[in-house]
């Protein structure tokens, strides 16, 4: 399986990076709709890098393969805007990628400010995790 990040798309100050997974044509897709979500958001405070996606690059593709080596998900995408760089994970629980992904930010080059849980993106999180 091959591993391609995506075009950056630069729309009204937001970029958007979607890494996409080509492999056997069988290959199931995720049910995005009837998904669990992990959104990682990192603030970006005066004097962090400018460059986020630069520096999480490496954490985003270990994280991604953790998931899919637990069979718990995938990553969908991330989004730069408004001070925020946002990962979004996509898979069938929400508890169980948070307890995969985490010790992957743990050594990640910045640090993240907030988790948020979804049963799914059009609601409300239904549980807000902050760094201790």
């Amino acid at each position: 399986m091959l591993l391609i990040a995506g075009a950056c798309l630069l729309l009204s100050g937001c970029a958007v990076v979607a890494l996409g997974l080509i492999g056997d044509e069988d290959e199931t897709s995720v049910d995005e709709a009837d998904s669990d979500w992990v959104v990682v958001t990192f603030t970006l405070k005066p004097g962090s890098p400018t460059d986020a996606m630069d520096v999480l690059l490496e954490t985003e593709l270990a994280a991604d393969a953790a998931l899919q080596d637990a069979s718990a998900g995938s990553i969908d995408g991330n989004e730069v805007g408004a001070g925020e760089y946002q990962l979004y994970f996509v898979g069938p629980d929400r508890h169980q990628m948070w307890e995969v992904l985490e010790p992957v930010f743990a050594k990640a080059p910045l640090k993240w400010s907030r988790v948020e849980l979804y049963q799914t993106l059009a609601e409300d999180p239904d549980e807000v995790i902050l760094p201790r």
